[in-house]
């Protein structure tokens, strides 16, 4: 496949809040409880992407507070 979960394991925040940061950082994942029946508050769906895009998912993730 080409795309992979993740799994936020932050107590305090949720699938949707990391979402929407993503999105502010211009960097567009699924976020899993509304995209995916049967998955919960706490997975993002991202694709697997070039190089490049993949960086810029990581260095978004850092960012988010």
């Amino acid at each position: 496949s080409n795309f992979f979960l993740v799994e936020i394991l932050d107590p305090n925040t949720d699938s949707t809040k990391v979402f929407d940061g993503l999105l502010e950082r211009g960097v567009i994942v699924k976020d899993g409880s509304i995209s995916f029946r049967g998955l919960d508050k706490r997975f993002l769906r991202c694709d697997v992407n070039v190089k490049e895009k993949m960086d810029r998912l990581v260095a978004a993730l850092a960012d988010l507070p």
